[in-house]
């Protein structure tokens, strides 16, 4: 089991990772803030769903940092669809127990 942790850090950037049901108001499923430096996940996805767009996100900042941009969406949105699926083969599982929820009820 992987924990989630509340902080990754990707280059020299810290992000924090948070559940916050405000991104379903955009009808997403997560974002990431550059400015901020937050990772918001919906935290009413189903765990295969959230999971997919955490790996998407974490892709958003290393295209940011490392990669001037170059990836497109669509290309990022196969890369984590496709660490989703390969990941639980491989017994890696996430443990969401650690992170905040900001706005939750």
């Amino acid at each position: 089991m992987l924990k989630v942790p509340r902080r990754i850090q990707v280059g020299g950037h810290l992000y924090q990772i948070r559940f916050n049901p405000a991104v379903q108001d955009d009808d997403r499923w997560g974002q990431v803030n550059n400015r901020t430096q937050t990772i918001d996940l919906d935290p009413d996805r189903p765990l295969s769903q959230r999971r997919c767009v955490l790996i998407h996100e974490i892709l958003h900042i290393i295209n940011n940092v490392y990669a001037n941009q170059a990836l497109e969406e669509k290309t990022i949105d196969a890369i984590s669809e496709g660490l989703n699926q390969v990941l639980p083969q491989l017994g890696v599982e996430f443990d969401w127990s650690g992170l905040e929820c900001v706005g939750c009820k």
